[in-house]
């Protein structure tokens, strides 16, 4: 008897076009007699009869289960909605709003594109990107608006604000604001006149550009009136000042110049700390921040012992001190004061653990009780200055009571060391002979010096410290007050409540040989804001 062949079934493609048997049946790679089955991952003989036995196996008609059209949940379908065009531009408009503008923006904005779209052929045929929108500014609208601004300056006197600055490629740049009264608008206008590049930063070279610079204006410089400006030497140099250069060398003999009172304020406290208190009280604000501001996970450690002492509160945040604004240590000495006992817990605590050398400087510094004296101190008198320069900060002040609050920050700073019986004007003389013997350096500080406990001759060099940075403090206030300040004391009669007041009266100025301007308008009509004497009759 002959023996059989043995006859090997290979897979069939036919078979994936069977209802029963497609989206899962596939030939097995690397074996043509095998067949694999994409839902149970698995593979078999290709044989017919082996693949309905495959179909009718409880793991496949498990794996199968998801897959069945006849058991699948259909999915709900939602009649598809037109956009409202107008909406979809306003989502646009959102969108480039919130990731390249200011929400302020939007108000402009938007009517702008109004405006501009208002015909339908614009929008269409509108191309506009950053090469073209910058000289589109820079040759068309720069020009017409600045000959706009100069047609309404007119032939009338004006006075400019300055300020130096250094861009990004470290080229020098002399920034400058038109101050001027507008005839169109009836009111004083300060608005921007230009960016003008700087050769050098010398005194000669800004007033060279300077004055370039208004000749393409087609600006005067004999209608210049003063300049205002920070208080850099180069600016404001008796010798070769950018003010001094314009008097002598371009003709303008009548040039008044206005130093920035708030960075006057500034150099003169600064000046004041350096000559008289401790390099460590700025070193140890300066460096609590630092400690701080490195590390998250100091500041977790920090949370959690001040809301252990302090019933759950969340401490404040220790605040930066600036580099050219020393004045910025108030706020920062304010908030360490407040939290003086928890972050002296907090460095103890840190030095025995961390052993950081950092920690244990930090630890001792606010272990000293003369630290938190000097501390106390700075907050009291750097308050009255912070309260001044808030005044000629704001926007809605009466500038001709602006004085008022340099001369009273001035009497009230001296008055700390000051003897009361001295009979000296401090507007006008230095206080270093009239001397208090006992001088009372205000209520914080006496307070703090009787609760702490500190020895005699501490607590006498603390005391010494402070009366020597008030001296200095006072002297450097003195010396910033303007060189007109007798005329300046009696600008008071043309404010609006003293005008419009019924009850007048000028004795007091009449008396005074400083003000012959105003006794010469006293009896003139057409001058009202100056009051009448009672005794006199104005027909």
């Amino acid at each position: 008897m002959a023996q059989s062949k043995l006859y090997s079934q290979k897979y069939r493609k036919e078979w994936e076009s069977n209802p029963e048997y497609k989206g899962w049946l596939k030939p097995f790679i690397g074996d043509d007699t095998r067949a694999y089955c994409l839902y149970c991952k698995g593979d078999f003989y290709a044989k017919l009869s082996d693949i309905k036995k495959h179909v009718k196996t409880q793991k496949h008609t498990q794996k199968a289960k998801p897959y069945d059209s006849a058991t699948q949940s259909k999915l709900p379908l939602f009649k598809t909605k037109t956009i409202d065009p107008a909406k979809k531009a306003e989502a646009i408009m959102a969108l480039a709003m919130a990731e390249h503008c200011s929400m302020l923006a939007c108000d402009h904005i938007g009517e702008a594109c109004k405006a501009a779209f208002s015909d339908s052929t614009a929008a269409e045929h509108f191309k506009m990107h950053r090469t073209k929108c910058t000289e589109m500014i820079n040759g068309v609208l720069a020009p017409y608006f600045l000959k706009k601004l100069v047609a309404d300056v007119g032939d009338q006197r004006f006075s400019l604000l300055l300020d130096e600055s250094t861009d990004v490629s470290v080229s020098k740049y002399l920034g400058v604001v038109i101050r001027y009264f507008s005839n169109t608008k009836q009111t004083i206008v300060s608005t921007f006149l230009g960016l003008v590049q700087l050769e050098g930063g010398d005194a000669r070279s800004i007033a060279q550009a300077l004055v370039a610079f208004l000749e393409k204006c087609c600006l005067k410089k004999e209608k210049l009136l003063g300049i205002g400006t920070d208080n850099a030497s180069v600016m404001t140099g008796n010798k070769n000042g950018v003010h001094k250069v314009l008097k002598e060398e371009y003709g303008i003999k009548d040039l008044v110049l206005i130093r920035c009172v708030c960075h006057s304020l500034q150099l003169a406290v600064t000046h004041a700390s350096n000559d008289t208190l401790p390099r460590s009280v700025e070193y140890l604000v300066r460096e609590t921040y630092n400690w701080f501001s490195v590390s998250p996970k100091r500041r977790d450690a920090y949370k959690a012992i001040y809301e252990t002492i302090n019933c759950g509160e969340q401490p404040f945040q220790i605040t930066k001190v600036c580099a050219t604004r020393w004045l910025s240590i108030e706020p920062a000495v304010t908030r360490i004061l407040d939290q003086w006992e928890a972050l002296k817990l907090h460095f103890a605590v840190t030095k025995s653990s961390e052993h950081c050398y950092m920690a244990e400087v930090l630890h001792s510094m606010y272990s000293d009780p003369q630290n938190i004296l000097y501390l106390t101190f700075l907050k009291s008198v750097l308050g009255e200055v912070q309260l001044a320069i808030k005044a000629f900060e704001g926007e809605q002040v009466d500038p001709l009571k602006l004085l008022d609050s340099l001369v009273s920050l001035i009497k009230s700073v001296s008055s700390r060391v000051l003897n009361p019986l001295a009979n000296i004007d401090v507007l006008k003389e230095p206080i270093d002979g009239y001397i208090s013997p006992s001088p009372y350096l205000g209520y914080l500080f006496e307070t703090k010096a009787a609760e702490l406990l500190l020895a005699p001759e501490e607590k006498n060099q603390v005391r010494k410290r402070c009366v020597a940075f008030t001296i200095s403090l006072t002297h450097g206030l003195r010396l910033r007050l303007p060189d007109n300040i007798e005329a300046l004391q009696y600008m008071f009669v043309f404010n609006v409540e003293k005008t419009l007041n019924h009850s007048k009266s000028l004795g007091e100025i009449e008396k005074n040989s400083q003000a012959p301007w105003l006794l010469s308008c006293r009896y003139r009509q057409d001058c009202p804001a100056v009051a009448f004497h009672p005794s006199e009759k104005v027909e």
